[in-house]
């Protein structure tokens, strides 16, 4: 299948004009031949403007000869220039005691990112990980049976194993056996990022003047598995249902040797709301969290009109549920789904969190992920499955 660069997926311009030459020199040249043929020489220049416009064009083009690892090696490297990630290469190198880096005052992040790619590429993937896992909002949450320790996660042979189970699957459902995984452990979290093919698409495209073709290529998907040793929750950002339940078997199949080591248990309940009202709002004592407001909120019964079920939106739908008609609609009725703005202290924008019961949650786990979590269960609307035995016991 033809190499096609999508609008989503364009390298930077800004990020070759900002790495320092000769470390954009040393990435472009093991695809010198490549790029020579397409009027882009590597020797003689000072990548001037008018030589990084070139260089630009060529690894944008509809190209089908356009080497696929090049063009998404400087996509993976734009990854790691965020300031966010700039914060997980250096927090990783320095967890490893890499004195690597010629880290200081000037260390740009894109340099800081095509050096640890260049010499250090297990720290790149590993960060690289850590970036893609913290970006991801949407999980669905699935709790283990038992206290059994994750082991073997740092196995290349256990990593490979899993890759080419996943491969397989989705091989069968006709996105290609590709499967790239890469593991990254903060804390007592371990996130698992799967690098995964879509089912295969083909465009028209315009070659030159007087030509038009038809490129068909597989485009990319990214899963992020996250399991957390304390609780033994493994948290699953993928789009379908069945790759959700797929992840839950064959992690617990590789790592435990139980496909139903991790089971779908009811997480998230909107029962506070019913119960407690206004009172469900409050910040519980949770350090770092100023207030809570209540923005939405779909409710269905068989008593209800609309199909069954309602939906109230609103900048705040706390004094709504004081009034006779809030009551009465909790009292007949089931919380669905709800959405709540989380105030942080010392932070001006909320974080919004949003729940599907039973077992969906989404919000933004760079900001107070710690924080969300705390109040979901202090205030009841998350529940912790009792495991057979209790979770953490022998494990790291």
């Amino acid at each position: 299948m033809q190499h096609v660069a999508l609008t989503a997926h364009l390298v930077r311009l800004d990020l070759l004009e900002a790495v320092r030459p000769e470390l954009l020199i040393r990435f472009l040249r093991p695809f010198e031949d490549y790029l020579t043929s397409r009027g882009v020489a590597l020797d003689g220049v000072a990548c001037a403007t008018e030589w990084i416009a070139a260089l630009h064009a060529v690894l944008n083009a509809v190209d089908p000869e356009l080497p696929g690892e090049l063009q998404q090696g400087l996509l993976d490297v734009a990854d790691l220039t965020t300031e966010s990630a700039h914060e997980h290469v250096l927090s990783i190198a320095k967890s490893q005691q890499l004195g690597l880096f010629t880290v200081n005052a000037r260390t740009t992040p894109e340099d800081l990112a095509f050096e640890v790619y260049l010499d250090h590429r297990d720290v790149f993937r590993s960060a690289h990980a850590r970036t893609q896992s913290t970006e991801a909002r949407r999980f669905v949450e699935f709790f283990a049976k038992d206290a059994s320790p994750l082991a073997g996660q740092d196995s290349v042979a256990k990593r490979a194993l899993l890759a080419r189970a996943i491969g397989a699957w989705f091989r069968d459902r006709n996105r290609t056996a590709f499967c790239d995984v890469r593991v990254s452990e903060v804390g007592d979290e371990v996130s698992f990022v799967i690098i995964h093919g879509r089912p295969p698409r083909n465009h028209g495209a315009i070659e030159s003047d007087d030509r038009r073709s038809r490129v068909t290529y597989v485009p990319d998907k990214h899963d992020i598995l996250v399991f957390d040793r304390r609780t033994g929750r493994l948290a699953v950002n993928a789009q379908f249902f069945g790759e959700q339940d797929f992840y839950r078997r064959v992690l617990g199949r590789i790592f435990w040797g139980d496909e139903d080591h991790f089971v779908a248990q009811p997480v998230f309940t909107g029962e506070p709301l019913a119960e407690e009202g206004g009172a469900a709002l409050q910040p519980h004592g949770v350090p770092g969290l100023a207030g809570v407001v209540l923005r939405e909120m779909k409710i269905g019964s068989s008593d209800l009109a609309s199909g069954g079920v309602i939906t109230w939106k609103a900048n705040d739908l706390g004094p709504l549920l004081a009034t006779p008609l809030g009551r009465l609609v909790l009292l007949y009725g089931d919380v669905l789904q709800f959405q709540l703005a989380l105030v942080l202290s010392g932070r001006p924008r909320a974080v919004r969190v949003d729940v599907q019961v039973p077992n969906h949650l989404s919000f933004d786990r760079r900001f107070g992920g710690d924080i969300v979590r705390e109040y979901l269960l202090e205030s009841g609307f998350m529940r912790m499955p009792a495991p057979a035995s209790p979770v953490g016991a022998g494990a790291r």
